[in-house]
C-alpha cells in the first residue's frame, strides 16, 4: 500500500479538529476522512482536467465543464453554506489538508489540495494504473475508427483490470461512485457541522441525465451526438439506483454512533430506500430486489450496530451487482411507470361519484402484499400476522373521496420534499415529533387504520398512496408521484406549503412568497392546522375516523414551537429577522373561527373492531411488515420489534438503545381519567403533557 506522506516526521491530519497532530506513523487515504481516491494514482496534475481525458473525449469534456460538477471548484467554498459548516467544523478552508469537503467535492493531488471538481477520475476511477493501455489502440493506429474489435475489447478488459470503471461494462460500481458522495458517510459532519445526510431524493435516472456525456460513439459514426439512454436501460439503472440508495443508507446507518440528527436522518433515507424497492417489488418480482428485501427485514436496525449492517450491505451489492450484470431491460417493462415518476399503482382507486350520488360501504376484498409481486414457486407466500375482525356494519353515508373537500386547490405550488437542512435545530424537533413518523401507522397497517379505510371504501394498500385520503394528512405525497406509496411523514413543505417555486428564492427573503404559507399570522395558522386537526368528512367520520373535536389547538402550538422566537441570527449574522411569537388568545380566537365555518358532522360512528390475537411471523422471505402487537412498535424497514421509550405511542423505522437514566423521584397529580370512548388524540395530548411536565420536573426541556 502507497503511503500518502513518507517523512518520518510525518504530519497526520485530524479532519473535523480543524488542526494538526504530529504523529508517529504516516496515514493511507484508506485511513484518512477526506479522501476517497489514491491520490497517487490521479493523473491530472493542474486545474485544466482537459489533460488527460479531454485532450481525446472532446465532446465529453464539454459537457462537465458546465455541470455543478466542474464549476463548483470556483463556487462551493463561496457559498454561505460552506461558510457556515467550515465554521462549525473548527475548519479554515475548503480545498486543503484538513478539510472534510476534499472528499466528495474535488480531485486531490498528492500535497493533498484540491486541483479540480468533481473529475473524470472521481467517477470513472484514478487512471495512474490504466491509462496507457486505455490510450493504446494497437500498433500503427491512430484513430478509434481503426481499431480492430479484438483488439478493443482486449484493451477495454485490460483497462478494467487497471481500476477503470465503465457504466456499460459495470454499471453498479460507477453508480457506487454516486451514491458514496451524495449518501454523505461522516457522522460528525452532519451532526456537528449541520451539512445535509445527502441529496434529497436522489434518483439515478434523473440525475444523470443532468450530466450526461454519452459520446462514445461519435468516435466511430460521424454526426453521433449525445445520445439518451434507451427504455431498457433506464429500467436497469432506475434499479440500480434504488438498489444502490438502500444499501449506501445501510452504509451510512452503519456509520451511526449515536442517537443524533445523523443517525435519525439515515433512518429515514434507510425507510425511505426501503419501501421505494417494495415499489419496485410490487410491479415486477425481480429476484435480486427481493433478496435484499429479505436481508433488510432481519436487521436490527439502530446505532451503534456496524457490523451486521456492514455484512448486510455487503450481501446487498453482491446482489445489487449480479442484478446490473445480467439484465438489459428487456423483460423490466413493468417498471415503466416508475421510471417516468408515476410510482408503483398499488391497487386501482375508486372514482370519486357525482355529487348527487352516495356510494355504497361494501368492504372491498384486501388486494394481494404489494411488496411480495408476482408469485414464483421461489417465492413464499406471507403467512397471515392477525385475525381480520367481524365484518362491520356498512356506511353508507357521504362519498370516496381522494382528497378532503376543505382542503385548498392543488395549484402550481408544487411538494418536491427537497429536505430543508439548513433549518438544523427544527429538522432535529422535527425528527422526535409525531409529524415525522404519523405515516407509519398506515404503512403498518395498524389494524385500527385498515378498519377505518375499509370502511370509507378503499383497500389496505390504497390508504398508503398520495391520491387516496389518508395520507393527504398522514403523510406527504410527493407531486411528481402522486400515485406512488407515500414515505414521509408529515413533513416542512406539508406546512410551510409547497416548495417547488420558492425553495431557490427563499434565502433571499420576502416570504411569505411563491407558495409559502405565512404561518406568523394566527389565521393562516389555524387554516393550515385545522385542515388535518379538523376532520368534517362524513363519512370518514361515520367510518371511525377521529374528528379532532377535542383539539387544543393553542396548547398544541405551544408543543410543536421550532423557531425560535425574538432575533433569529441566520447564515452567520448574514440576515436576521424578528419573529413574535402569536398569542395564545390569538390562536384560540382564530381556530374557533375555523370550527364555527366547518363544523363536524352529525352521523352513526362505526365503533372500532379490534382483532383476534393471531400467531406472530410471518413466512420466511416474506417482503412485508411484521404486524403490532400491544406493547411494542414495528420497525418499517426490519424484522426487528422492540419495546418503546417512555414516550407517545408513535412507530419509528428504528428501535432505539438508550442508556438507564438514575432514578429521582417525581411528584406529579395523577391523569384524567379515560375509558375506551376516549378519541386517541386526547390521549396522546394527554401523555405529552405529562412528558411535558416530567421534562421540566427534571430541568430537561429538550
Amino acid at each position: 500500500m502507497r503511503l500518502l506522506v513518507r517523512p518520518a516526521a510525518a504530519v497526520l491530519l485530524v479532519a473535523g479538529m480543524g488542526g494538526l497532530v504530529w504523529g508517529q506513523e504516516p496515514s493511507s487515504f484508506e485511513d484518512s476522512p477526506f479522501l476517497r481516491i489514491d491520490p497517487e494514482k490521479i493523473v491530472m496534475s493542474s486545474r485544466d482536467a482537459r489533460v488527460p481525458c479531454g485532450e481525446c473525449h472532446v465532446d465529453e469534456f464539454a459537457v462537465w465543464e458546465q455541470t455543478p460538477h466542474a464549476t463548483g471548484f470556483n463556487t462551493l467554498h463561496r457559498s454561505d453554506g460552506a461558510a457556515d459548516i467550515l465554521e462549525r467544523m473548527d475548519l479554515q478552508v475548503a480545498k486543503r489538508q484538513e478539510s472534510l469537503c476534499l472528499r466528495c467535492h474535488y480531485t486531490v493531488d498528492t500535497s493533498l489540495r484540491a486541483i479540480a471538481g468533481v473529475s473524470c477520475e472521481s467517477c470513472h476511477g484514478a487512471a495512474r494504473d490504466w491509462i496507457d493501455v486505455h490510450n493504446d489502440l494497437g500498433t500503427g493506429v491512430e484513430r478509434p475508427e481503426d481499431e480492430s474489435p479484438e483488439h478493443r475489447a482486449q484493451r477495454l478488459e485490460a483497462s478494467v483490470a487497471g481500476g477503470m470503471l465503465r457504466p456499460s461494462g459495470d454499471l453498479y460500481s460507477v453508480a457506487a461512485n454516486c451514491f458514496e458522495c451524495h449518501t454523505v458517510p461522516i457522522e460528525d459532519l452532519v451532526n456537528r457541522g449541520r451539512h445535509s445526510t445527502g441529496s434529497a431524493r436522489f434518483e439515478l435516472v434523473e440525475w444523470a441525465d443532468r450530466i450526461r456525456h454519452n459520446y462514445v460513439d461519435a468516435q466511430w459514426t460521424p454526426g453521433a451526438g449525445n445520445r439518451e439512454p434507451t427504455a431498457e436501460r433506464e429500467r436497469v439503472a432506475y434499479t440500480v439506483g434504488k438498489l444502490l440508495d438502500y444499501e449506501f443508507s445501510i452504509r451510512g446507518l452503519a456509520a451511526a454512533t449515536e442517537d443524533g440528527r445523523y443517525a435519525k436522518g439515515m433512518e429515514r433515507r434507510v425507510s425511505d430506500a426501503y419501501r421505494q424497492l417494495e415499489a419496485i417489488a410490487s410491479a415486477q418480482a425481480i429476484p435480486e430486489v427481493v433478496e435484499v428485501l429479505r436481508v433488510g427485514k432481519s436487521l436490527t436496525l439502530q446505532p451503534g450496530n456496524q457490523a451486521p449492517l456492514l455484512a448486510a450491505a455487503d450481501r446487498m451489492r453482491a446482489q445489487g451487482q449480479a442484478f446490473a450484470a445480467q439484465n438489459d431491460g428487456s423483460g423490466l417493462a413493468a417498471l415503466d411507470a416508475l421510471v417516468e415518476g408515476g410510482g408503483a399503482v398499488v391497487a386501482a382507486a375508486p372514482a370519486d361519484p357525482p355529487e348527487s350520488e352516495t356510494v355504497p360501504g361494501d368492504t372491498p376484498a384486501p388486494p394481494e402484499d404489494p411488496a411480495a409481486g408476482t408469485a414464483t414457486p421461489d417465492a413464499p407466500t406471507p403467512a397471515p400476522t392477525e385475525t381480520a375482525p367481524a365484518a362491520p356494519p356498512r356506511v353508507t353515508v357521504g362519498q370516496v373521496r381522494a382528497r378532503p373537500t376543505w382542503f385548498p386547490p392543488e395549484g402550481a405550488f408544487e411538494v418536491i420534499d427537497p429536505g430543508c437542512s439548513c433549518h438544523g435545530d427544527a429538522e432535529d424537533w422535527w425528527f422526535e415529533d409525531s409529524h415525522e413518523s404519523a405515516h407509519f401507522r398506515l404503512l403498518n397497517q395498524e389494524p385500527r387504520a385498515v378498519q377505518i379505510a375499509t370502511l370509507y371504501g378503499i383497500s389496505a394498500a390504497q390508504m398508503t398512496q398520495g391520491n387516496q385520503m389518508c395520507m393527504s394528512c398522514h403523510g406527504m405525497p410527493l407531486s411528481a408521484s402522486p400515485s406512488a406509496q407515500v414515505s414521509s411523514g408529515v413533513g416542512c413543505e406539508s406546512c410551510h406549503g409547497g416548495s417547488s417555486q420558492y425553495l431557490d428564492p427563499h434565502e433571499d427573503g420576502g416570504n411569505p412568497q411563491l407558495g409559502m404559507r405565512n404561518l406568523k399570522d394566527p389565521a393562516a395558522r389555524a387554516a393550515n392546522c385545522s385542515r388535518c386537526h379538523l376532520i368534517t368528512d362524513e363519512r370518514l367520520v361515520a367510518s371511525g375516523h377521529p374528528t379532532g373535536a377535542s383539539y387544543d389547538f393553542a396548547s398544541a402550538n405551544e408543543s410543536i414551537r421550532h423557531f425560535p422566537e425574538g432575533r433569529v441570527e441566520r447564515a452567520r449574522g448574514r440576515r436576521s429577522e424578528n419573529y413574535a411569537a402569536a398569542s395564545t388568545a390569538a390562536l384560540a380566537s382564530a381556530y374557533a373561527a375555523e370550527r364555527s365555518g366547518r363544523p363536524v358532522p352529525s352521523v352513526e360512528v362505526v365503533e372500532y373492531t379490534a382483532p383476534a390475537p393471531a400467531p406472530r411471523a410471518p413466512a420466511v422471505g416474506s417482503s412485508r411488515p411484521p404486524q403490532p402487537r400491544t406493547g411494542t412498535r414495528v420497525s418499517t424497514t426490519g424484522g426487528e420489534s422492540v419495546s418503546p421509550p417512555p414516550a407517545p405511542p408513535r412507530t419509528r423505522p428504528v428501535g432505539r438503545v438508550r442508556s438507564p437514566a438514575p432514578s429521582t423521584r417525581i411528584d406529579l397529580p395523577p391523569l384524567p381519567a379515560a375509558s375506551d370512548s376516549t378519541a386517541t388524540e386526547d390521549v396522546l395530548l394527554l401523555i405529552k403533557e405529562r412528558l411535558e411536565a416530567l421534562r421540566r420536573a427534571l430541568g430537561r426541556e429538550r
